[in-house]
């Protein structure tokens, strides 16, 4: 027994010094024991870039406008520009360009309104944006007017400074919108101008009326199109004859001739021009008696010119001519009127923004006895034909032979006549 034993302790021992060896000579081989490996680590995250900075002026994303898609307006003042510096709220003066007007300003240039303010953007300093959203068209409410062009201006909150370059409106064009399209004019239409007609409105008889616009450079150069919108055929653009003008060229003019008026209703009308393949534009006729401005007249009050003689009409864009095929009549009170001699004349020159508080006609003739106790016999208005805006000594005449709403209508300017009269003074 004791044997035995011993022969199994040692066949044990040597098994075990086998074991060794093995394993020894399998960590000696050619493929080395490769310890466990670390999980790699999470790769960094790009960091986000950095924005581009502002061009100076005005800039726009996208830079490819949709009419039907919203667009991020950006406006960045150098130093030479009105608003360097600025530290107060921003508004933007917008609009959509057609035919040559800016249509559907969302507020006056002195309205400050939330839907026009611009925002300061963040990281830049002298930079405000605005954004048209959810598209253009939307935020314009433009109904069906074409948005190819949009006219802009940054503004002061009280609009004594401009933000744009030289104070110059500027344009974004190229719009896209595939939605609405322009009028597209036919081919022209030639005609000989009847006899005994000029320029301008001619009354032919109390329900017919003819337009004669002169459109020829020093070169003969002329536009390629010319039509008339208004209230006898609803404002709508069409190549008929009740929208399409005549062309003579040998006479230099376009002209149409319009029927079935009524003489106791007042037109108003405009003359849509333009060149093919070019913006086109709306016109009043530069011979118009009375002129309806959609910028201005709304200023005029109540006493100095009604405003039921000055409706602006649905439909039409920018200032307007109006006509009557028969004018109301006006009784003279003094018609034997003579004219003081020369040599004795006492004159009065009067701006009549400036003579009395009211600053229109009727103000005015309540002075006419002030004036006659002076030894005035005589009176020089300053310009009164129809000038740009409101306000304005009169050298800026637009419309040579429409008397300006601001003072009065036309039956106040004769009877301011009459009462000068009454007293002797011409």
């Amino acid at each position: 027994m004791k044997t035995n034993y011993n022969k199994t302790v040692k066949s044990v021992g040597t098994q075990f010094i086998l074991l060794l060896i093995s394993l020894f000579i399998f960590s000696c081989g050619d493929d080395p024991v490769v310890p466990p490996t670390k999980p790699d680590p999470k790769p960094e995250e790009p960091k986000p870039e950095e924005p581009a900075p502002l061009a100076n002026w005005f800039s726009w994303d996208p830079a490819t406008p949709d009419a039907d898609k919203e667009l991020t307006i950006y406006f960045k003042a150098p130093s030479n520009s009105g608003l360097y510096n600025y530290k107060g709220d921003v508004y933007v003066h917008i609009g959509v360009i057609s035919e040559g007007q800016w249509q559907h300003v969302p507020a006056d240039w002195d309205e400050n309104i939330a839907k026009s303010k611009m925002s300061p953007v963040e990281g830049e300093s002298n930079a405000w944006s605005i954004k048209l959203t959810p598209s253009i068209r939307e935020w314009f409410y433009s109904d069906g007017t074409p948005i190819n062009e949009i006219g802009i201006i940054a503004r002061s909150a009280d609009g004594t400074k401009k933000g744009n370059k030289d104070d110059a409106d500027y344009f974004i064009e190229n719009i896209t919108d595939s939605k609405y399209k322009p009028f597209q004019p036919g081919a022209i239409k030639t005609g000989s101008l009847p006899a005994g007609l000029k320029h301008g409105i001619n009354i032919v008889d109390n329900s017919t009326v003819t337009f004669v616009l002169f459109d020829k450079d020093k070169n003969g150069a002329r536009k390629d199109f010319a039509h008339v919108v208004g209230d006898f055929n609803d404002w709508t653009l069409s190549n008929d004859d009740q929208s399409q003008m005549y062309r003579d060229d040998a006479a230099g003019v376009w002209w149409i001739t319009i029927t079935g008026l009524d003489p106791t209703k007042e037109y108003a009308f405009q003359y849509y021009m333009g060149k093919t393949g070019e913006s086109s534009f709306r016109v009043a006729d530069p011979y118009s008696r009375k002129i309806l401005d959609p910028s201005n007249d709304h200023y005029i009050p109540e006493s100095t010119y009604p405003a039921s003689g000055r409706t602006y009409p649905d439909g039409a864009i920018g200032i307007v001519s109006v006509f009557k095929t028969v004018e109301e009549s006006y009784n003279w009170k003094v018609t034997n009127f003579e004219i003081p001699s020369r040599d004795n004349l006492v004159i009065y020159e009067m701006l009549l923004r400036d003579f009395t508080d009211a600053g229109d006609l009727k103000g005015a003739m309540d002075k006419l006895d002030y004036l006659e106790s002076l030894g005035v016999n005589a009176i020089e208005l300053m310009p009164v034909q129809e000038f740009d805006g409101n306000d304005s000594w009169g050298y800026n005449p637009a419309f040579f032979f429409a008397m300006d709403k601001a003072y009065g209508t036309d039956k106040m300017y004769k009877e301011f006549i009459d009462e000068c009269h009454k007293r002797g003074m011409a």
